[in-house]
């Protein structure tokens, strides 16, 4: 219940006020619906998973339950991969074409300047994964 519910919170502020995100914005409708419907197929079957030795199985105890229920329900949960496949890809070219690419890849004065900090020792602790990372 408490799923959906902020599922449905974040569908309106998706939708409503999220004109200033540009194509993203559609990228989050597509995870806020696919995870009310996924919300809801699970609510419907209820699934249980049993191991024993190498095997897995997954029964459906909910009201809907049969085979084609919980193979529905297999399918539903496998949609979340191609959708992050997606976000990784718009935030990989959304990084090219913008300030990470500036400040992460091409090392310049502007960017030794913002990363001087770490640099100098001024946060504890980050100062080995800093020079990893430069």
């Amino acid at each position: 219940g408490i799923s959906l519910l902020v599922n449905l919170l974040v569908l309106f502020l998706v939708v409503r006020r999220s004109n200033d995100m540009g194509n993203y914005r559609f990228l989050l409708f597509a995870f806020v619906v696919n995870d009310i419907y996924f919300t809801l197929i699970h609510s419907l079957t209820l699934p249980i998973a049993c191991t024993y030795g190498d095997a897995f199985v997954i029964f459906a105890t909910g009201f809907w339950s049969s085979q084609i229920s919980i193979s529905y329900y297999a399918a539903t949960f496998s949609q979340t991969m191609p959708l992050l496949m997606h976000l990784f890809i718009y935030r990989y070219f959304a990084m090219k074409r913008c300030w990470g690419s500036y400040f992460g890849y091409m090392p310049d004065d502007d960017a030794r300047e913002y990363l001087k900090p770490f640099f100098v020792g001024d946060f504890a602790g980050f100062e080995y994964l800093a020079q990893l990372y430069w």
